[in-house]
């Protein structure tokens, strides 16, 4: 992977995070702004539930308590109807207890019906709504509170209820005292003795509170005290709840308070808990439906830009960064459109000699050598046009046609050599490029690729490293001496061919198949082993002054001049062979100056019959 690949895998990866990092924090946004909302409602919600309860509490005791004094005066005025009754019959009970069957009968909360005479209980009538109720056959004294309220009825002439055990086993009593005057005509001031209406006081709430509604499906709890008890007494009910609202008033000598309370107050929280319940379920489901449409969003944002990443990634050459062939092709066939008419210049070039500097050097270099071409070409043409590799070393640029700075930029790159950095290594190299104009030299891009074909050839026979415009005497026939491999010409060569270096004691570098051969040697370095790598010791000593004749000559007549003599050289048996030498010098631009040197043996060199004396005498 180069650096661009890694640098898009990079930024792929920073993507991604970012995205998840910003769905993380509005899911926090929307759970905490959900939260609170629920919380809020909850609050408000149970802000007026509870108002709503208080108020039907406050309501529903008010009730209580008009009911409870009336269900008293009842009581009272039962009890003065009797006291007066017995006045006018002068102490006779027996006519009042019988008439008070019927006002009994009469009233909503069954009692009973009690006369102290002397202080003492005498009679009793009427049955209770719950329990035996039997009465208990003591004075009044025994009874002291029962006793200071009878008093105080005889004293102020008034209906007094009170709170006493008058019952056995039945606990407090209501007990509703009316005086009795003036029964043997001693006055109305003569206390005679007391009527006193019994009732139990679970049986007077349970009667007023069936005449209430139950309150919501929960019922409704109720508390009766009376202050006549120091610190006050609570007569009957459950301890008030927190919901509890009272009513106070007083009433027959007595003050009284009733509560009334929603039974099962926790059953007040279940509609804000309810609500905040749903709220929560509400901010679950919304954060979930968030969560996954912001998924959906990255997810279709990431296949996209993965779709893209890999359009690009086919489109790309991994090595180089260029286009690859089909990215080059849409890349062309875009550029083309946007021209304007102004047409395009196809540019095909390739590295000189690629396949020896991956030879000397290694793949590795020359994928090195193909990057830093591709970087030279990028600045060359300015940022501009299109760059694509086609394979090996081979590439194929294009420009607008107009655009003369590029085209300037590319031949002044190909008209010099290069060097690319490879391992501590400096490799020289060079390109040709071949450069056709659509309209002017083909109509189409696929003739328009065969004519920069064809101008690359043209630079190559020309001598390599440099630029041709395709001209049309570029022909096919052009390219036919470049269809011979090194392997072929080596083969087909009929004679030795030796290169060695023309400094020092000339280092051998080269020995064609046909002179290891000829000499006897398996292969080249066998051919080093034996004369320790160097040309000098090829040739025999006593020739060594032919060796110098033909690089005098060199010298005085130039390269081109080529000399000719026989020289003894070693075989791999140990001994020398007489062949017939014909050497010249030349400049390689990675070695230097060369020996080229061919060599001939006598038995090659079979003179036609009808050739001259001159030639069979060599």
């Amino acid at each position: 992977m180069d650096k661009g690949q890694s640098a898009s895998a990079g930024g792929a990866r920073l993507g991604t995070l970012a995205a998840l990092f910003r769905i993380r924090h509005g899911l926090a946004i929307i759970i905490s702004v959900g939260i609170a909302l629920s919380a809020a409602c909850a609050f408000v919600s149970g802000r007026i539930h509870f108002a709503g309860i208080k108020a039907d509490t406050v309501e529903i005791s008010e009730f209580c308590s008009e009911n409870f004094k009336a269900l008293l005066l009842q009581y009272a005025r039962a009890a003065a109807l009797s006291a007066d009754l017995i006045s006018s019959r002068n102490g006779q009970t027996a006519e009042v207890l019988s008439r008070s069957h019927m006002i009994l009968d009469m009233m909503p909360v069954p009692a009973r019906m009690a006369i102290a005479k002397d202080g003492r209980f005498t009679e009793l009538v009427g049955t209770f709504k719950s329990g035996t109720g039997a009465f208990a056959k003591r004075s009044l004294d025994e009874i002291q509170i029962l006793d200071e309220d009878a008093m105080k009825a005889a004293s102020e002439h008034e209906t007094i209820v009170s709170l006493a055990p008058i019952m056995k086993d039945e606990g407090i009593s209501f007990a509703v005292i009316h005086p009795v005057y003036d029964v043997d005509g001693y006055g109305s001031d003569h206390l005679w003795g007391h009527v006193i209406l019994v009732a139990k006081p679970r049986d007077v709430l349970s009667e007023i509170s069936q005449l209430i509604t139950p309150f919501g499906s929960y019922g409704v709890s109720y508390t009766l005290r009376s202050r006549f008890y120091p610190g006050g007494m609570r007569i009957f009910g459950d301890q008030p709840g927190s919901l509890a609202a009272s009513t106070s008033f007083n009433f027959l000598g007595h003050e009284w308070t009733v509560s009334a309370s929603p039974r099962a107050s926790w059953h007040a929280i279940a509609a804000p808990a309810w609500i905040l319940v749903l709220g929560l379920l509400l901010t679950a489901l919304l954060a979930t439906l968030w969560s996954y449409g912001r998924f959906l969003v990255f997810a279709n944002r990431s296949l996209g830009e993965a779709n893209l990443e890999l359009k690009r990634l086919s489109e790309t050459d991994p090595l180089t960064g260029a286009c690859n062939r089909q990215g080059g092709k849409e890349a062309l066939e875009s550029l083309l459109s946007s021209s304007g008419g102004k047409g395009v210049v196809m540019c095909v070039t390739d590295l000189d000699d690629f396949k020896r500097i991956n030879d000397i050097y290694g793949h590795q270099a020359g994928d090195e050598v193909l990057r830093d071409m591709v970087r030279g070409l990028r600045k060359a043409m300015l940022g501009r046009g299109m760059l694509s590799r086609m394979g090996g070393d081979e590439f194929v640029m294009a420009l607008e046609g107009g655009d003369q700075l590029a085209l300037d930029g590319l031949a002044a790159f190909a008209a010099k050599p290069h060097f690319a950095k490879f391992s501590g290594a400096v490799v020289q190299y060079s390109i040709s490029i071949g450069a056709a104009r659509l309209p002017d030299d083909a109509r189409d891009l696929n003739s328009l690729g065969a004519c920069a074909d064809l101008a690359l050839y043209h630079t190559k026979l020309s001598g390599k490293c440099g630029l041709s415009f395709y001209k049309k005497e570029n022909t096919l026939s052009d390219r036919i001496e470049m269809g011979f491999s090194r392997y072929e010409i080596q083969e087909g060569f009929p004679c030795g061919l030796l290169i060695c270096k023309s400094g020092g004691r000339g280092e051998i570098l080269y020995a064609n198949r046909r002179l290891l051969k000829s000499l006897g040697f398996k292969s080249l370095a066998a051919l080093k082993e034996a004369c320790g790598g160097y040309s000098a010791s090829l040739f025999h000593n006593e020739d060594s002054h032919e060796i110098k004749e033909l690089a005098a000559m060199h010298i005085s007549r130039g390269s081109s001049a080529i000399g000719c003599r026989r020289m003894r050289i070693l075989t791999g048996g140990g001994g020398y062979k007489a062949m017939f030498a014909a050497g010249q010098m030349a400049s390689h631009s990675y070695y230097g100056d060369l020996w080229y040197v061919v060599l001939l043996d006598d038995e090659d060199l079979l003179p036609p019959k009808s050739a001259p004396a001159a030639w069979s005498e060599g």
